[in-house]
């Protein structure tokens, strides 16, 4: 039996960036309980706020398979195979670069940040990237040490 090197963590908004998500997702609730007569709406905002909450937690995992990131409900997620992957660093993530905190895509790519401070970039195929932020420099070392051993196989 063989040992497969993989890396697994939750990653969280934490502090004043989740109360804003939260604060946000009440007031869109009450203004439309307040000044909407249809339920029809009521129901969709409280869709729209489900959805908007579950992005402030997910999942990221390193392995054989490539880099896979999943939200709390399961939904969106993501596989990069290590074949699409042409390199992997350990960067500081700037909020400001993505446009603020949770899940963000742009021209360059994706950006899961839960905060400013240290992350992973992967860089693929397409030339698009993906950095995502971590508790820690030790975390993201690790995760990219992972990936690289993999992507060197």
């Amino acid at each position: 039996m063989s040992d497969v090197l993989t890396w697994t963590a939750r990653q969280s908004i934490k502090g004043k960036p989740l109360l804003f998500h939260v604060a946000g997702a009440v007031l869109l609730l009450l203004v439309n309980l307040l000044f909407s007569p249809s339920f029809v709406l009521i129901g969709a905002t409280i869709l729209v706020v489900a959805i908007a909450l579950s992005e402030t937690s997910w999942w990221l995992s390193v392995g054989p398979y490539g880099f896979h990131y999943r939200f709390l409900y399961g939904f969106p997620r993501r596989t990069v195979p290590c074949s699409e992957i042409t390199s992997v660093k350990v960067v500081k993530v700037n909020t400001w670069n993505w446009g603020g905190w949770g899940r963000h895509s742009n021209m360059d790519g994706t950006g899961l940040v839960t905060g400013r401070g240290p992350g992973i970039r992967i860089t693929r195929t397409n030339g698009k990237i993906i950095e995502a932020s971590c508790r820690d420099e030790d975390e993201a070392a690790t995760a990219v040490a992972v990936l690289e051993t993999h992507l060197n196989r």
